[in-house]
């Protein structure tokens, strides 16, 4: 990492020396916590911190009062932009703990958590695009409401400079490192802005303050939640959670973590209690080595393809899974006309073209087409009465962070008819489905391979025989993309007749006892559905279906094991 030049800082006022022997690492919390409500127990009126958040190698820069102070369990920490609410915590205090285990040498790491103190990134104080006037050190409470006021404050060097100021005059002769920035810029006031909006500003933002920081390559740890936000429940958190995660496949040298789940404050669910925010600053610091390691952007959903040797023979998705395909990946339909998704830049559905597609009919739009990526020019279509919604009362669906279709009644599914798996071949899914009722994630030909649930329990079929997953997936949803909101996880699952992976982990199977489950369709794959069989479709969320005339093996099938467990992985740790 590149140093300051500390010389450029003398003549300001110089403070305690901290003589008393030598400090490994110094990180500095720059920018202070939420609100008092997060203190150390569920008790609003309890102390924010105790003696367990104590280090005596953090150090606090205050804002509000342009100075470096000790960590101190009494005061807690500050808020920018209004000195009165000093009485807070923050996960901070953990994180900068582990960063400062990660660091070696008597330097000092600066410390900029991003999400606090701040009124959303879309027309608040961290937009990219506000006019200012930017929020001053000292600023009064009302500047932090200002449209840009904070992001300003980082880009027109105004933290940077009075930061640098004080930490030279605290600590004379350190050197300082690169900065390190954790949280989002995005947070829960931002759940009415759109996908392409908040990743647009999202990456200005973020690189605009990289660069008032002359750190262009400093990492950067982004949550799954917004930052006081539980990671429980919400299609409105998992919009925040997807976005953080897109951000961080897209950019380099960011990591992403999943908010943790409980501790939560009694009179304010959106903070934590002490407890869950240590939690969360330590849990977060694993994503702290992927953000200093990601040299390149790594979106591992896009152009996966093109590391397998035995290439699969359908590859239906609505991300480009193979660089060399240049065609549309699927075409939806607003209720009046119909419009092709084609990949952008980054190998993603073109999410804003989606939306306003939509925009300009019903507002919603279902999938009409998939197109195959191998060159094969077959097509996935519906079959039966079903929407197969992927835009949904203007908001693309989800299904965990992934985008996806999905369908929340009966007579609903995407066929290719044009395709006979053999019993040599393999399935591979990424997606959701209702473990209830007879519903099916994609099958073909009965002799060969089904992903299915049945009784309650997702299940595969390969050949006649029935099988339970192993190990059992985590959480099974009772609703469904289309109705209710967006997922919390989605699933990875392949399978042949050497067995099945399901989210990363190869499964040691025993048959259930079950045989004959006639979920295939000789000569159709069918993703979401059997077809022509009205009790073997509904109930799912789809964003992946391949296909293999071979099933991959050696270093092929490790390959789709990683993937498998990478795609459905709440984040980088």
């Amino acid at each position: 990492m590149r140093e300051f030049a500390l010389a450029t800082f003398g003549g300001f006022r110089v403070g305690r020396r901290h003589e008393k022997g030598p400090v490994a690492v110094l990180p500095l919390i720059i920018v202070g916590a939420s609100n008092a409500a997060g203190g150390a127990t569920d008790d609003p009126a309890a102390l924010p911190l105790t003696a367990e958040d104590m280090d005596a190698s953090i150090t606090i820069y205050d804002p509000n009062a342009n100075t470096v102070r000790a960590l101190d369990n009494d005061l807690g920490i500050p808020r920018p932009g209004d000195g009165a609410i000093t009485t807070s915590t923050t996960p901070a205090i953990n994180f900068a703990k582990e960063v400062r285990r990660a660091t070696a040498g008597k330097v000092i790491v600066v410390l900029i958590p991003t999400a606090v103190g701040g009124r959303k990134l879309d027309g608040g104080s961290w937009d990219p695009d506000g006019a200012g006037p930017a929020w001053t050190i000292g600023g009064s409470a009302a500047a932090t409401d200002v449209v840009g006021a904070l992001y300003l404050a980082h880009a027109n060097g105004t933290f940077r400079d009075a930061a640098l100021a004080a930490i030279a005059a605290e600590y004379p002769g350190f050197p300082v490192l690169d900065p390190v920035f954790f949280g989002s810029l995005v947070n829960e006031n931002d759940t009415g802005s759109d996908i392409p909006t908040l990743l647009d500003k999202g990456e200005r933002g973020m690189n605009g303050i990289r660069s008032a920081w002359n750190a262009p390559t400093a990492p950067w740890v982004t949550y799954g939640g917004p930052p006081e936000f539980s990671y429980d429940g919400g299609a409105d958190k998992d919009m925040i959670a997807a976005v953080n995660l897109m951000l961080a496949e897209r950019m380099t040298h960011v990591g992403f973590a999943r908010g943790v789940e409980g501790n939560t404050h009694s009179t304010e669910p959106i903070h934590y209690s002490n407890v869950g925010y240590r939690i969360e600053g330590t849990y977060a610091a694993g994503a702290y080595a992927a953000a200093v390691a990601n040299a390149q952007a790594r979106p591992e959903m896009v152009d996966w393809a093109d590391d397998l040797t035995n290439k699969p023979a359908r590859l239906y998705s609505l991300y480009r899974g193979l660089s060399t395909y240049t065609g549309p990946l699927f075409q939806i339909t607003n209720g009046t006309t119909t419009l092709d998704i084609s990949a952008d830049s980054d190998g993603y559905p073109d999410i804003a073209a989606m939306l306003t597609h939509a925009a300009a009919g019903s507002d919603s739009a279902n999938v009409k087409i998939v197109y195959d990526q191998m060159g094969s020019g077959a097509t996935m279509i519906p079959e039966g009465t079903g929407t197969h919604t992927i835009v949904n009362a203007g908001a693309v669906c989800l299904q965990g962070k992934r985008i996806a279709w999905g369908e929340n009644g009966t007579l609903t599914g995407l066929v290719d008819a044009s395709y006979d798996l053999p019993a040599a071949g393999a399935l591979l899914a990424l997606g959701h489905i209702r473990d209830s009722g007879n519903c099916v994630l994609l099958a073909a030909h009965q002799s060969a391979v089904a992903l299915y649930a049945q009784s309650g329990v997702t299940r595969a079929a390969i050949g006649s025989v029935g099988y339970d997953l192993s190990p059992a997936l985590p959480y099974e949803p009772a609703w469904l993309v289309s109705q209710n909101g967006h997922g919390l996880n989605t699933h990875g699952v392949y399978a042949d007749a050497a067995g099945v992976i399901a989210n990363g982990e190869a499964s040691t199977l025993t048959p259930n006892g079950l045989t004959g489950s006639g979920y295939g369709t000789t000569g159709v794959l069918s993703w979401g559905m059997r077809s022509g069989a009205t009790n073997r479709s509904g109930g799912g969320a789809y964003t992946l279906a391949v296909a293999w005339d071979v099933a991959p093996t050696g270093a092929d099938r490790e390959l789709l094991r990683y993937l498998t467990g990478f795609w459905a992985r709440k984040d980088d740790v």
